[in-house]
């Protein structure tokens, strides 16, 4: 079995889960668009045994469930220097 085929897939499937969420639920159509077609293609990779090793958990998944705001606070920034505007606190 192609290990890093599956891999890569899950990686992609829960990447796609994760800008999905952090976009409020619903990624612009051109970018979820570019997810399924890699997915897809990867899919299309693995052989039928494969698929069916995959498929299960793909059904289980569930879209990630984040709710927690992150709390940021303003630094103090030089004209020139390489301190970011904001950091978590």
């Amino acid at each position: 079995m192609r290990e890093e085929l599956l891999g890569r897939y899950r990686i992609l499937l829960a990447r796609l889960l994760f800008e999905r969420e952090a976009a409020g639920g619903d990624l612009a159509e051109d970018e979820e668009s570019r997810f399924v077609a890699h997915l897809d293609e990867i899919w299309w990779q693995l052989d039928p045994a494969e698929q069916a090793l995959i498929r299960p958990r793909i059904e289980r998944s569930k879209p990630l469930d984040i709710r927690e705001e992150f709390h940021l606070v303003d630094c103090d920034v030089s004209e020139g220097g390489s301190v970011l505007p904001r950091r978590a606190a």
